[in-house]
């Protein structure tokens, strides 16, 4: 069975980068034939550009953010360059290898990943995402796709906006396996949807250490959370 990881991996962000690397990590204790799905949309990317790409609908809201972007990045002078060469050095050795990356929810529909894991991260927080993504949910077209599991899928919070209400529950209809990071996200998913939806650890915390990719500072834990992994996810791996 073929796993792919649909997560942001191909943000400038440590979180970001250590989540998607303690995750692929873990599930490869499971299930050695996984890999990170190299899905990097512009609108994930172009933030992170040294002039800032944000795709508001409102002109002058995409011009006062590409503004400040800008401002920020010359004052970083050559940290700038140095801090994204390392991220791209990182992702490349670590994460995705040298996989063209995949810009469109289009480009997903060839992949030939049995099952799915979306997450972690805030996914799905429609204000990093820019709207509320499909691809985020497994929510496209694919003749090899069996399974969708959500893995400590983050809103940013609580709940949405009742805006997305209506999107979201249609969008949770293609997840077979739901997990949030935030128990205080419980609540608002179940309103949502008839499945069981329960509470995982960060990836971070999965793996006992990380003193093959990076300095080993970060603290060890995630012992008794991925227990919970392994009872609520596993058999869906198996």
């Amino acid at each position: 069975m073929k796993i792919g990881i649909l997560t942001f991996y191909c943000s400038d962000n440590y979180g970001a980068m250590l989540q998607a690397y303690g995750l692929m990590n873990f599930v490869k204790k499971i299930n050695s034939d996984v890999e990170i799905v190299p899905y990097a949309p512009y609108y994930l990317v172009g933030r992170h550009w040294f002039i800032p790409y944000y795709p508001f609908k409102s002109i002058r809201e995409r011009f006062m953010w590409t503004l400040t972007g800008i401002k920020h990045n010359l004052q970083m002078k050559g940290d700038f360059i140095r801090q994204k060469s390392n991220m791209v050095r990182f992702r490349k050795q670590y994460l995705v290898k040298n996989e063209r990356p995949i810009r469109t929810i289009k480009g997903l529909k060839a992949l030939d990943y049995d099952v799915y894991i979306v997450g972690s991260d805030q996914i799905w927080n429609p204000n990093i995402t820019f709207g509320l993504r499909k691809p985020y949910f497994g929510a496209f077209c694919n003749s090899y796709k069996q399974k969708v599991i959500s893995y400590a899928a983050s809103l940013g919070g609580s709940k949405l906006s009742q805006a997305y209400d209506m999107e979201m529950r249609q969008l949770l209809c293609f997840v077979d396996a739901i997990s949030v990071r935030e128990a205080s996200a419980v609540t608002y998913i179940k309103n949502l949807t008839d499945k069981e939806v329960s509470v995982v650890a960060d990836p971070v915390f999965l793996l006992n250490e990380y003193s093959c990719a990076m300095k080993s500072h970060f603290r060890k834990s995630g012992n008794q959370m991925s227990g919970k992994w392994k009872s609520s996810h596993a058999s869906l791996l198996a």
